[in-house]
């Protein structure tokens, strides 16, 4: 971009601040949807021009949501440093291909998600035995073994745990929409946005992913 040479340092600078100061993490303002694009056309407009600034200030705005996005699907804090450096740094290499006519932060998910998506997909190939077992047959096996006690079992912790053990078996396309509309929130219409696909298949992949969930959690016992 004109102005400015960014190799990852400089925004790595920027995550680092905003992670240590919750002050700078600030939450979305409560504006109108009219007037929150407004706002952040007018960041990108400035980032693409060269106003390494502008770009902080999409970082601080979004930062929360982005990180509790990707701890939802990789469960790793020790990740989230690098995979928040890696989405950041991917949306400011794509800002010049932003269409206006979406929400920014849509956008910003939309990379965030498809981030997530394959490293899930990459840590599933790690998960292949020599044998070719797949991963899932694994984390299948692995979901029945039960715990020390059955109180320990049935509490609300355990079934808390039992369940993002459930969504993390899902395919990571299932996985990801179901993260997207049951934790954080997600209109129908933002997840078609987001996901860039039409209402029919956001309809079609959560029904989809809601009955594989249900399947598993029936494996286990849960339902």
């Amino acid at each position: 971009m004109k102005g400015q040479n960014y190799d990852g340092r400089g925004l790595s600078g920027y995550v680092a601040r905003v992670n240590k100061d919750n002050s700078i993490a600030r939450k979305e303002p409560a504006d109108e949807i009219v007037a929150v694009r407004a706002r952040d056309n007018r960041l990108v407009l400035r980032t693409i021009a060269g106003d390494g600034e502008a770009f902080e200030d999409l970082v601080r705005l979004y930062y929360d949501r982005i990180r509790a996005l990707v701890f939802h699907h990789l469960h790793r804090e020790d990740d989230l440093d690098d995979a928040l450096q890696e989405i950041f740094l991917k949306a400011w290499q794509a800002l010049p291909n932003f269409q206006k006519r979406s929400n920014f932060y849509t956008w910003l998910f939309r990379i965030a998600s498809n981030y997530c998506i394959d490293r899930l997909r990459k840590r599933r190939l790690e998960l292949v035995s020599l044998d070719g077992t797949e991963a899932r047959d694994a984390l299948e096996a692995r979901a029945h073994l039960k715990t020390d006690t059955p109180e320990e079992e049935y509490s609300r912790s355990e079934r808390v745990r039992i369940v993002q053990k459930a969504i993390g078996m899902l395919d990571p396309i299932y996985q990801n929409i179901i993260i997207l509309r049951e934790i954080e929130g997600l209109t129908y219409d933002e997840l078609a946005d987001s996901l860039d696909i039409e209402m029919g298949t956001v309809k079609s992949r959560l029904a989809r992913a809601r009955t594989e969930l249900k399947k598993i959690l029936q494996d286990m016992d849960v339902i």
